[in-house]
């Protein structure tokens, strides 16, 4: 006789299966793992990208990643969808040449109203939302995007991961614009036999100054939930940075997780969200990983003047690592006990 009690248990064993086969990838493959990342500035900062290949082979002696992007700032997962074409880049096996002209032809056209729109505002001395200047030269961007594809149609690109990055479009938490567009990007990945990513940001739990005491967790907890029934319900890992942050909270009220002057997360949530992503792709522990460099690549200033490049010390580093594992920890629980509710 089929109870409940067993087919919950069977659906945690099919979890428990498909959260372990997210590792089978990165550890088994014998070729490059590819991975693609689709967002904005918190994607391209810190150069998120190439830090994750970083750590991952840093981690795992032998494996060799191949990160590819598409960024237009400030922009979340519904431009992305409805008027720059990443899909494409998904779906190049299925295009034609022809298709892809369509695509910049419509927004070649896009573009040029949104001048017009500027042109009239300036003649009438109008003020007009700087994100519409921003979103006319995203229209350019993805036209010179859709112009590299092309060259890529005899031999389009696979991905064994795809990232999709949050951006201040969570309210709503199932209902949500990230939830709402992840779930038609998913169809696409998926297709793709790809693994899909879900990257949470998280502008709302981030503190610009240090803390006196430990913020309400509810709220963090209901965004946790949330993310976790929509991984689960997508087949995607979810990457818990405010979860993270959180966890580093407990440990360290000091230590600041964005710029003073700027929205953006800072070093610090830099390297903790790469030890999410660590911890997320191969089921396992960063604490003791021997990176505790960040923004190597660059000798930029931050927001703040400071120096991108950074080493943290060693306590520093083991105790955002631990933040990042015990919050990475969390969500495969949570999606666990979700998936049998």
């Amino acid at each position: 006789m089929i109870t409940r009690n067993l087919i919950k248990r069977v659906l945690a064993m099919l979890v428990i299966f498909v959260m372990s086969a997210n590792s089978v990838i990165a550890a088994e493959k014998n070729e490059p793992i590819k991975m693609l990342f689709i967002g904005n500035s918190f994607t391209q900062l810190h150069n998120i990208p190439d830090q994750v290949r970083d750590f991952a082979e840093r981690g795992n002696p032998g494996l060799k990643m191949e990160t590819m992007r598409v960024i237009y700032g400030g922009s979340q997962a519904e431009r992305h969808w409805n008027n720059y074409g990443t899909a494409n880049l998904l779906n190049l096996s299925d295009l034609k040449r022809e298709d892809l002209e369509k695509q910049k032809k419509t927004m070649t056209e896009d573009a040029e109203a949104l001048r017009r729109v500027l042109d009239q505002a300036k003649i009438e001395n109008k003020k007009i939302n700087p994100k519409t200047d921003r979103h006319r030269g995203h229209f350019k961007r993805a036209v010179e995007n859709h112009d590299q594809w092309m060259e890529l149609l005899d031999n389009p690109p696979t991905f064994d991961y795809v990232v999709l990055q949050s951006y201040r479009d969570e309210i709503g938490g199932l209902k949500s614009p990230y939830a709402e567009y992840a779930r038609k990007f998913a169809k696409v990945i998926h297709n793709r036999k790809a693994k899909m990513i879900l990257y949470a940001t998280a502008q709302r739990e981030q503190n610009g100054e240090a803390l006196t005491e430990l913020p309400d967790s509810k709220p963090v907890m209901e965004k946790a939930e949330y993310l976790a029934k929509l991984g689960n319900e997508l087949d995607a890992l979810v990457v818990p940075v405010s979860l993270a942050i959180h966890k580093l909270r407990e440990k360290r009220l000091d230590l600041k997780t964005r710029y003073s002057n700027d929205g953006h997360l800072n070093n610090v949530c830099a390297y903790l969200t790469l030890c999410c992503f660590y911890g997320t792709l191969f089921d396992k522990s960063p604490v003791g990983l021997d990176l505790r460099e960040i923004n190597g690549w660059t000798n930029r200033n931050d927001k703040e003047g400071n120096p991108m490049h950074q080493v943290f010390d060693e306590k520093t580093a083991t105790t955002l690592q631990q933040s990042a594992w015990e919050a990475v920890q969390e969500m495969k629980e949570l999606q666990k006990r979700i998936a049998t509710e």
